[in-house]
């Protein structure tokens, strides 16, 4: 019955390929869980209006930290961010005539944002507090 075990054992491992990573952040890419296609739905408390539309996050490969999200507020330009285990900081950018910063988290399948964007093209400069949830699909 022993020499049944060993054998079952060997044969267990011999489909296995075993990786040793010396650092465990190649081994983690935690980017992935924030990629793919989103359903967005987002309030502005300064104009008090809802709004629809759909945005993508990808992975930026020459960043080890940042994603891209494009189609956010409805930029054509991608909007950058850094990733945190399951919390995103948008640092202040600009992008299409407009600045952008905020913070987002990632629960499951939902991303909860919260930022602002300001106009810099009307004068005087209008900022648009804004709170959205984006969902995968």
């Amino acid at each position: 019955m022993k020499k049944l075990y060993y054998l079952f054992l060997l044969l267990a491992l011999s489909g296995c390929e075993i990786y040793i990573f010396d650092n465990p952040d190649e081994a983690y890419d935690q980017r992935v869980f924030f990629t793919g296609n989103y359903d967005v739905q987002e309030y502005s408390f300064t104009y008090e209006n809802h709004y629809t539309y759909q945005m993508s996050i990808s992975v930026v490969w020459n960043s080890s930290n940042e994603v891209a999200l494009d189609g956010l507020y409805g930029l054509y330009q991608p909007v950058y961010a850094v990733v945190d285990y399951d919390k995103l900081t948008i640092p202040l950018q600009q992008q299409d005539g407009y600045e952008i910063e905020g913070t987002g988290k990632l629960r499951g399948t939902r991303l909860e944002l919260n930022y602002v964007v300001r106009d810099l093209l009307q004068q005087p400069v209008v900022s648009d507090f804004l709170e959205a949830e984006a969902r995968s699909y």
